[in-house]
């Protein structure tokens, strides 16, 4: 069984989950289902401190959309990130923004150079529906 307790090396513990999942044709790219069955299965592998800091801190927590609106009309996060300038940016209105994504919005100029600083990181974007 995989299982990932307080002290071990989560870089290591994360890749064994991915090639586990591989193994047993768990695809995060499948559809729904998939994703809510490796979903479980994560949640089973934490144990003792990992377990309780997970769901304390993380569980059931939506950290990706906390700043930015569904109202922007963008089909996902990656959609946001990929927005073709500052023009585009500055056309979404102000109000579909929070936080730093607000701060992003209202510092670009308005001109037709690319966005250099994106909204979401790219390291917390996965895959959606």
């Amino acid at each position: 069984m995989l299982e990932y307790w307080s002290g071990e090396d989560p870089e290591e513990w994360i890749r064994d989950f991915r090639q586990y999942c591989e193994a047993f044709e768990l695809d995060s790219l499948a559809d729904a289902q998939t994703k809510i069955r490796i979903y479980r299965f994560f949640e089973t592998c934490l144990k003792d401190d990992v377990k309780d800091w997970y769901e304390t801190s993380f569980k059931n927590k939506n950290w990706e959309l906390q700043n930015i609106s569904n109202n922007t009309n963008l089909a996902n996060l990656r959609a946001i990130n990929k927005l073709a300038n500052n023009n585009t940016l500055h056309n979404i209105n102000a109000n579909q923004f929070g936080g730093g994504a607000l701060q992003i919005r209202n510092i670009v100029p308005a001109d037709n150079n690319t966005i250099a600083i994106p909204l979401v990181l790219a390291h917390t974007v996965f895959d959606e529906d």
